[in-house]
Formats: C-alpha cells, sequence, structure tokens
C-alpha cells in the first residue's frame, strides 16, 4: 500500500463517506490571486 492513497488523512467512516460521495466530484477552486500588481494599478474601485 502506498502511503499517500485515496483515505490519505481520512481517518473515520464519516470523513471516507462524505470525500467519496460528495467531496470527490467538486471543482477544485484554487481563491489564491495570481495576477500581477501591475494589473491591478489599471482596476477601478466600485462606486
Amino acid at each position: 500500500m502506498n502511503f499517500i492513497h485515496d483515505d490519505f488523512l481520512l481517518e473515520i467512516p464519516q470523513a471516507r463517506h462524505l470525500d467519496h460521495e460528495y467531496a470527490a466530484a467538486q471543482p477544485i477552486i484554487d481563491y489564491h490571486c495570481q495576477s500581477a500588481a501591475r494589473e491591478d494599478r489599471g482596476r477601478q474601485a466600485l462606486e
């Protein structure tokens, strides 16, 4: 068995159920901003 597997860090049955039945089908959304500071300078604040 590999060190990192499908149940890695899922210690209890409820966590495995939620992960496999619900979370696995959801998209991964990265909210970390990747835009450069120079791109932000031209943006106007919403009024």
